[in-house]
């Protein structure tokens, strides 16, 4: 009983790692993950943060360091992104890059307005929706309300170090061997 056991256990894992490599093969075919971007994923749970199509070129003066740096995309398309460092009043630092919008959820309705990194907005200390692990920052112009206002009125600052590529995560996952 034991070994007829074995044997459709070893049969089960055989059959679905086949069809993991056919299903990673159609997905190359017919490009499944869009050639336009993939998605950041946040590093602690795997939540799709932000579409690689959202990242944006936001420049401070307060930036101790500014770099570029190399997403994947797919498996044969990568694109740049603007990293810069930051250190906060307590000391911490952190390799900032920015976002027009993602998925994230503020921890307040307030924002704060001293020590920004970026003049002329506030900011909103944001996290993961699923395991809320802090992410980064929403940034608010703090003209928000002026008519005149032609700038943008917000972006999302985001911690390079608490997230990772959905391509890059697909690349290290193991499979079975038989």
């Amino acid at each position: 009983m034991l070994l007829h056991r074995i044997r459709f256990i070893e049969n089960y894992r055989r059959t679905i790692y086949f069809l993991f490599i056919i299903i990673t093969l159609l997905c190359d075919k017919y490009h499944c993950i869009s050639p336009s971007g993939g998605f950041m994923l946040c590093r602690k749970c795997g939540r799709e943060i932000v579409n690689i199509q959202h990242f944006t070129d936001r420049h401070s003066p307060y930036a101790l360091k500014t770099w570029n740096d190399t997403v994947l995309v797919n498996r044969t398309t990568q694109t740049s992104i603007k990293l810069s460092r930051f250190t906060n009043p307590q000391g911490s630092g952190f390799n900032i890059f920015t976002v027009s919008k993602g998925n994230i959820i503020p921890t307040t309705h307030s924002a704060i307005y001293q020590h920004s990194w970026y003049p002329g907005f506030a900011w909103i200390v944001c996290l993961c929706p699923s395991c809320r692990t802090h992410l980064g920052w929403l940034f608010i112009n703090s003209d928000l309300f002026d008519s005149n206002n032609s700038n943008i009125v917000s972006f999302i600052g985001l911690i390079w170090d608490k997230l990772i590529s959905e391509t890059v995560l697909d690349s290290i996952i193991l499979s079975p061997k038989f």
